[in-house]
């Protein structure tokens, strides 16, 4: 993995062929439909790829974008809200690995990047989740589990994507005197 660079995906789209993760919607998102493209131009979301640079080929990317989520009844009164089920978020649209490249910590980096980076900016702008789409396979769904995402309910049956969250700890009181 020495080889490997980051890089926002208007500047590496012309590496993008060859790229298969083995998931219909996440490849169809990257390559087929242009609408990873379109949406990080726009502004509507933001996709950083990863770069094999001796295969100058993208090996993965994650796409991720400001949101809010519903919560339940019981978050809202435990949280003293009023008449408000939705908080801010960060919603990872996508996180795909080549599957030449899988099972290599890739994906692991990545979630721990974008978590912290989740983590860095809540404490600026107020954010209480990361949350995300997962293909609901054994070992996706596994994977996120085991870095502390929660499984919801909620189906996208349209897209067959299970949603899970990741609840951003609360600010420790001495954080300020950290920064």
């Amino acid at each position: 993995m020495v080889n490997l660079q980051a890089q926002p995906l208007d500047e590496s789209y012309n590496k993008v062929q060859g790229f298969y993760c083995g998931n219909n919607y996440l490849d169809n998102y990257l390559l087929r439909t242009y609408q990873a493209l379109e949406d990080h131009i726009s502004n509507l979301a933001s996709t950083t790829t990863i770069i094999d640079r001796k295969a100058h080929k993208v090996v993965a990317y994650i796409t991720t974008r400001c949101s809010s989520l519903k919560i339940s009844e019981e978050e809202v009164l435990e949280l003293g809200l009023q008449d408000e089920y939705v908080v801010p978020a960060v919603e990872v649209k996508c996180l795909a690995v080549d599957l030449d490249y899988q099972n290599q910590g890739l994906g692991d980096k990545i979630l721990k990047s974008i978590v912290g980076k989740s983590i860095e900016f809540s404490r600026h702008f107020g954010c209480r989740y990361v949350f995300l789409w997962a293909v609901p396979e054994l070992n996706v769904l596994a994977f996120y589990k085991k870095r502390k995402f929660e499984i919801m309910e909620t189906i996208d049956k349209d897209n067959n994507l299970r949603l899970m969250r990741f609840l951003i700890p609360e600010i420790d009181s001495n954080w300020f005197n950290e920064a």
